[in-house]
């Protein structure tokens, strides 16, 4: 996107903000998110990670109108920094319809339902324990491995047993590509036309020794085209199916999460189509309250990629890796956090050691 095309979107956008006002008043609020901060990283780092000195993040606006008693949206706009520059995105554009607690019925641009934290936590940090995502959970343009978003149908739905809850999730979608060596949700048409299939059952625990307890299982499938950016050819396809299990403990002060990715793909252009190529990644992610205001965390998150799969080897943050972080987090007040965080990485694919950052994160809700 030109200088030129960026500054007249956001003129436009700036533009509607007072309309955006005046319905709040009528029951449409208009909320955001946004973030400062600092970075700095070891000098072992490779170029693609080096960080030094003062940050600003993402400037994030979302609405949820409500249509009618059954009919809601859901629209997301980010303005994100990329190389030197803000540019703007639609993450989210969903048209739902509740037919009871039993089904929600969304089409539209969303966040993929699978594990947990990919729908918990979106684009404002403020929300988020920790300053980053997992790193393989990452959104597409920022290294993440898994189609974080997706263009489609999606169906949603809860049921109760006794206190507790079991909640459901169904998605077909545009299948995605693998262009420019990152992931592509197909936002506007599906071109190769292989579909996603995927959904999710977790069942929430709400009284007794339990309670706070959260364990799901996820699982999907579609055919991954890599698209040559310069010809537009369709250079390698896979099949990928990954299935798993994510876990959330939330009380007493204490937060647990955990989840696992299992792949089992294959290469449709190898010379045994049917060998199946087996990849993992996971984390686990504890904190604790010590006061009120302030939480200590840490996060242990690994992966184990099979560099034989064309869907890693064609996405250029699909290698192996590491990952250590410790962090604390400092409830300034109501809508704002203030998080130190320190990582270790080691990326398996170089003959590094690893490297360090340093983080400092304002984040703040409105």
């Amino acid at each position: 996107m030109t200088c030129k095309r960026i500054a007249l979107s956001t003129m436009l956008i700036l533009g509607a903000l007072p309309v955006v006002s005046a319905q709040a008043e009528e029951g449409l609020p208009l909320h955001g998110f946004a973030d400062v901060g600092m970075a700095f990283s070891s000098d072992s780092a490779p170029e693609s990670f080096r960080t030094r000195g003062a940050t600003v993040g993402n400037f994030d606006l979302y609405l949820t109108p409500q249509f009618s008693d059954r009919t809601k949206g859901l629209f997301e706009i980010l303005f994100e920094p990329d190389d030197g520059r803000y540019i703007l995105d639609i993450e989210r554009i969903q048209v739902g319809y509740t037919f009871s607690d039993l089904l929600t019925a969304w089409l539209g641009r969303f966040h993929t339902p699978y594990g947990y934290w990919n729908t918990a936590f979106h684009h404002g940090a403020q929300i988020q324990t920790s300053i980053l995502r997992p790193r393989f959970l990452d959104f597409e343009d920022a290294g993440g491995i898994l189609p974080a978003h997706s263009v489609g149908f999606w169906g949603t739905g809860q049921f109760r047993v006794s206190s507790d809850r079991v909640v459901y999730d169904v998605y077909i979608t545009n299948g995605a590509r693998i262009l420019g060596d990152e992931l592509d949700p197909n936002i506007q048409l599906d071109d190769n036309k292989n579909t996603a299939l995927g959904g999710q059952v977790a069942y929430s625990f709400g009284n007794g020794p339990l309670d706070g307890f959260r364990l799901g299982f996820h699982g999907y499938t579609q055919q991954i085209d890599t698209i040559n950016a310069g010809t537009g050819s369709v250079d390698a396809n896979s099949i990928t199916r990954v299935y798993g299990f994510s876990t959330v403990y939330e009380n007493h002060g204490i937060e647990a999460l955990g989840e696992y990715y299992r792949f089992s793909d294959r290469n449709l252009a190898a010379a045994d189509p049917e060998k199946a190529l087996g990849s993992w990644a996971g984390f686990v992610q504890l904190g604790y309250d010590f006061l009120p205001e302030l939480t200590a965390y840490g996060r242990l998150e690994k992966a184990e990629l099979d560099q034989e799969d064309a869907y890693f080897a064609n996405q250029a943050s699909g290698r192996s890796y590491t990952r250590e972080s410790a962090g604390l987090r400092f409830r300034v007040g109501m809508n704002t956090a203030l998080k130190f965080e320190f990582l270790h990485t080691n990326l398996k694919a170089t003959d590094q050691a690893g490297f360090n950052e340093g983080r400092l994160q304002y984040a703040v809700n409105f």
